[in-house]
C-alpha cells in the first residue's frame, strides 16, 4: 500500500471580499485640524500625499507596515492652484490653477510652472502610462490635446492651424476620477467620470484609447445606468468596473462600464462612511511581477477631509488581491 501525503491549502479569508481597515488604529491621522478648503490625495512612487492648502501637505509610506505621516512644506504652489486638479504621469505631480497655468514636482515638495503647455489649460487627465491627455480653451471653446514628455502638447494649439478634437457637451472638467484597463486586443484603455455631472440622474463614464478623443459611455436602459452621485470615483479592480460617491452609501459594479448594479453582498463599503462629507479616493496597483503578498498593493485609500470635514484614512481592498497564488 502506497501512502500519499496530501496538503490542502485553505483561505481562512472569503477571497471575494472586501476588507477595510480604519487606519486610525494603524497611527495618528496627518492632521487633527477640519480644513474649510479643498483637499486631495494623490500616489507619487511609494508614498500617498495629501494637499491641504497651496502651502502644506503631508505624506505617508503606502508600505502596508510603514505608515507614518510627515508634514510636507510646499513651495511655489500659487493661491489659485485647483488641488483637486492634482494627477501623476511619469514621476511626477502636475496641478492645474484657476489662471489655467499648469505646475509639476517631482517629489510633492518644490512647483515649478510648465510654461511650456501655456495658460489654456482646463483640466489634465492621467491614466494612459505613455501619456497625459487635456482639455484646452482656444478662442472660447474646448479641445483635447495630449502630452507625452509632460512638457509640450503634441499638437499645436493656436487656431489657425487647429486638428483637435473638441470636447463634447456634457464631459467632466473637475475632480475626474480615471482608471486604466485594456481592450480585449490589448489595447491600453482609460475610463473616467467626474464632475460636474452631464445629468443629474446619471452618472455617465467616458473612455479614450489614445487621449485625444473620448466617447461617452452613457446607457439608455433606465434601470441599469449608474446613478448620479457627486464626485465619483470609478475603478477597474479585480476585473469589474465599480463606482461610488456621494453619500458613500453604495457600490456600483459593471463588467464593461456601460450596465451596472449595486452590489449587495462581499463588496460593500463601511457603514461608517454614510454621509461623512469630502473625500479623495485612490487606487494604487500592485507593481508587476510582485509575489510576496507583503509588497502586495491594490489598495483602495480613503481620505476624509476638506470642505469642514474631519480627517480620517481608510483602507480596503479585495482579499484575494492580497493572497500569494492569485
Amino acid at each position: 500500500v502506497r501512502e500519499f501525503k496530501l496538503k490542502v491549502n485553505v483561505h481562512l479569508q472569503d477571497p471575494d471580499s472586501l476588507v477595510w481597515t480604519d487606519m486610525q488604529k494603524r497611527g495618528n491621522v496627518f492632521s487633527n485640524t477640519i480644513n474649510s478648503g479643498q483637499q486631495k490625495a494623490v500616489v507619487l512612487g511609494d508614498e500617498l500625499f495629501v494637499y491641504t492648502s497651496n502651502t502644506t501637505a503631508y505624506k505617508t509610506s503606502t508600505a502596508p507596515d510603514k505608515y507614518n505621516w510627515s508634514k510636507v512644506n510646499v513651495s511655489n504652489l500659487p493661491s489659485d492652484v485647483k488641488l483637486t486638479s492634482a494627477v501623476e504621469y511619469n514621476s511626477a505631480l502636475y496641478m492645474v490653477t484657476e489662471s489655467k497655468r499648469v505646475f509639476s514636482s517631482t517629489n510633492g515638495a518644490a512647483w515649478t510652472e510648465v510654461t511650456t503647455l501655456g495658460d489654456n489649460v482646463i483640466v489634465l487627465i492621467n491614466g494612459f502610462s505613455d501619456r497625459l491627455s487635456g482639455i484646452v480653451e482656444i478662442n472660447g471653446k474646448q479641445y483635447f490635446n495630449i502630452c507625452k514628455d509632460g512638457k509640450n502638447w503634441e499638437a499645436e494649439n493656436t487656431a489657425d492651424n487647429l486638428i483637435l478634437e473638441e470636447v463634447p457637451a456634457g464631459f467632466p472638467t473637475e475632480n475626474i476620477s480615471t482608471t486604466q484597463t485594456s481592450t480585449g486586443n490589448g489595447v491600453e484603455k482609460v475610463v473616467l467620470a467626474g464632475m460636474p455631472l452631464a445629468n443629474e440622474k446619471e452618472t455617465t463614464p467616458w473612455f479614450s484609447l489614445d487621449g485625444k478623443g473620448w466617447a461617452s459611455l452613457a446607457n439608455t436602459m433606465y434601470d441599469t445606468y449608474c446613478p448620479g452621485m457627486d464626485n465619483p470615483a470609478i475603478m477597474y479592480y479585480g476585473d469589474m468596473f465599480y463606482c461610488f460617491g456621494g453619500e458613500l452609501d453604495a457600490i456600483y459594479s459593471s463588467i464593461t462600464g456601460i450596465a451596472w448594479s449595486k452590489t449587495e453582498t462581499k463588496f460593500l463599503l463601511p457603514q461608517e462612511f454614510k454621509g461623512k462629507g469630502a473625500y479623495s479616493i485612490i487606487v494604487e496597483p500592485t507593481k508587476d511581477k510582485t509575489v510576496a503578498p507583503a509588497d502586495k498593493r491594490d489598495f483602495i485609500w480613503v481620505i476624509f477631509g476638506g470642505n469642514g470635514t474631519k480627517n480620517e484614512v481608510w483602507r480596503g481592498r479585495l482579499n484575494r488581491l492580497g493572497f500569494e497564488i492569485q
